[in-house]
This record gives structure tokens, sequence and C-alpha cells, in this order.
């Protein structure tokens, strides 16, 4: 998820890019139509959307696998439009809905991994504990049949 961290940043990034350069010419055009300016804007941030949508899906889609997570065929997580442009490509792409639904399955796996972890940790530790106490207990029986 790491990596999901950095891409996120680095969309939100170049998103501000974009957002500032779009913003200095605001603020030397000021006869501009808005409308256009907008649409503008608009199609200045859609690749860098796309792209972007395009490597996050990648890397759930990637994570979910190492978890042997089973995604289901709901139709709108995935996105046909994408695999209709990318006709000869083999790759998948998820939709916003299925990226925010893969993302949370994601965080749910690992959540069952960490408490399953903690709950097998807290049964050593209390085996230990008590096989301490046992020993304690044979020591102090040996000690006082010595005396």
């Amino acid at each position: 998820m790491y990596k999901l961290w950095k891409l996120r940043r680095l969309r939100k990034r170049a998103i501000d890019q974009v957002h500032g350069r779009f913003e200095r010419r605001a603020a030397k055009a000021t006869n501009e139509p808005i409308d256009s300016f907008l649409a503008e804007y608009e199609q200045a941030l859609k690749p860098v959307e796309k792209k972007f949508s395009h490597l996050e899906s990648i890397l759930l889609l990637r994570e979910a696998r190492r978890l042997a997570i089973d995604l289901p065929s709901v139709s709108d997580w995935w996105d046909y439009e994408f695999a209709e442009q990318n006709a000869g490509s083999k790759a998948i792409h998820l939709s916003e809905k299925g990226r925010i639904h893969v993302a949370r399955l994601i965080k749910e796996e690992r959540f069952k991994n960490r408490d399953r972890l903690i709950k097998q940790a807290a049964a050593l530790i209390t085996a230990l504990t008590g096989l301490i106490g046992v020993l304690i207990g044979l020591v102090s029986l040996v000690s006082i049949l010595k005396k």
C-alpha cells in the first residue's frame, strides 16, 4: 500500500501543477469566458486522472491477488470503456466504485490477518507464562525437598 500512497501523492502534485498553470492563466486573462476556461481545465486534467486511476487500479488488483482476495464480478466495479479502448491489451481496469470497494476489501483482509496474528501471539504468551509458572513451582518444590 506504500506504492498506492506514493501514487496518490504524485497524482495530487500533477493536479496541483495543472491547477497552478490555469490559475496563473486566469489571473492574466479576465475577459475569457468561464465555460471555455473550465472545459479546457477539465480536458487538461482528464489524461492525468486517467493515467493515475489506471495505475491505482493495477496496484489494488496486485495487492488483492497477493492477499488472495476473491473479487466479485459486480458489473459496476469494472470499467468496460477502458477495455474497449485498449482492445489489444489484457488489462483489467476498475471503475471508481470498484477501486473504493477493492481498497475496503484489502483493508478488511489486512485487519483479519493482524487480528489473527495478535490472537496467536496472545495464546503463545499465555502458554509461556504458564510454563514459567510450572517451572517456578518445580524449583520451589525441589528446594523444599532438599531441606
